[in-house]
């Protein structure tokens, strides 16, 4: 199936360079990509349906020949682009377009913002991840160019790993792969032998194609422990899932994510919802 990057552009000061990573990872893999930009159209106070309608209509031609001059501006002649200009939310636009017969990717940017890092990754971000089924790629504003080595995957004894959607992750990261880490957050009091025997499991799964470690990371400071490992100066991504501790866990939602995405400049992929494991 043909590979596709939804890029989400807001047409922010980061727009370019979220552009450019995602052009990046698409001349590696050979993917598409489509450019997107939701429309506000508010218009004038007490505006009758057809004055409404020309005003929202001005709106999408004027994003769309944005769109063009940003891609001209920033991709090679010979990129593989389109672009798409809505008027819906973002969550109905891409659930239609994740509906279509592509292998797709969502990127969306991340702003640097202190007021963002305190609520997580961003409104508009989560709910993406909350409200469509797609594979969503988040990305630091400062990270321009592609090219991952070591891969981090959050792990839960609550919610299995969605290897289909994983297994796909690993396909669109291509042959760069060097090593993969599973790893699992554990709480002050939390047993760990189910726990040992997950992350057992799944290094059996990868380890036949891949170097897989694991590591679980304990108690108050776990988040210490793992900025030893993870912002590290490596080229790295971090794979995450609905439903994972990773972004229901109060004290990771106010800390780990922001400090690892944000100031580490580490990519975020978010893997779909999988089932509870019975």
């Amino acid at each position: 199936m043909e590979k596709r990057f939804i890029v989400l552009i807001d047409f922010s000061v980061h727009a370019a360079g979220l552009l450019r990573y995602a052009h990046s990872w698409a001349d590696k893999v050979g993917a598409s990509l489509l450019l997107v930009h939701r429309v506000e159209a508010v218009p004038p106070v007490r505006t009758d349906e057809a004055t409404r309608d020309v005003h929202a209509t001005r709106l999408m031609l004027d994003a769309a020949e944005r769109l063009e001059h940003l891609a001209h501006s920033l991709l090679p002649d010979f990129t593989s682009v389109s672009h798409k200009v809505v008027l819906d939310s973002l969550v109905t636009a891409v659930s239609a377009l994740l509906s279509a017969p592509y292998d797709n990717l969502v990127f969306v940017g991340l702003k640097s913002s202190a007021a963002l890092r305190k609520i997580l990754i961003g409104s508009e971000t989560l709910r993406l991840v909350n409200h469509t089924d797609g594979i969503l790629v988040a990305i630091p504003h400062a990270v321009t160019h592609f090219s991952p080595s070591r891969v981090f995957v959050a792990v839960s004894t609550e919610f299995a790993l969605n290897t289909d959607a994983f297994e796909r992750a690993l396909d669109f990261l291509g042959e760069g792969i060097e090593a993969i880490t599973f790893f699992y957050l554990s709480g002050p009091d939390e047993a760990s032998d189910a726990v040992i025997r997950l992350l057992n499991t799944l290094a059996a799964e990868y380890s036949h194609k891949y170097p897989v470690h694991t590591a679980i990371y304990h108690g108050e400071h776990r988040n210490e422990q793992i900025k030893l490992v993870i912002n590290n100066q490596i080229e790295e991504i971090l794979i995450v899932q609905r439903g994972s501790r990773m972004l229901t866990d109060k004290l990771f939602r106010t800390f780990t994510i922001n400090e690892l995405v944000h100031e580490g400049k580490t990519p975020l992929m978010v893997l779909p919802f999988n089932p509870v494991i019975d």
